[in-house]
């Protein structure tokens, strides 16, 4: 569970700083795994999405998190 956990936030967070430092990604989506199964804090992020580039939220957001970052159309 923790090497899955890490292996994410490396992932994700490894997009961010690129979607970042190219400037040209202003807003980034929450999305729920299709696995999702219970209501827990990830419905409230994916609800709340788009954030814009420079405050979304910590990621994961739980230990085994299947969410993932997408580019935002906004």
């Amino acid at each position: 569970m923790i090497a899955k956990t890490e292996i994410a936030s490396a992932q994700v967070n490894g997009n961010l700083a690129s979607w970042r430092k190219c400037g040209l990604v202003k807003f980034v989506d929450w999305q729920m795994s299709g696995a999702h199964d219970i209501d827990d804090e990830c419905d409230d992020l994916e609800a709340n999405s788009p954030y814009p580039i420079d405050d979304v939220p910590t990621f994961p957001a739980h230990p085994s998190c299947q969410c993932n970052l997408l580019l935002s159309d906004e």
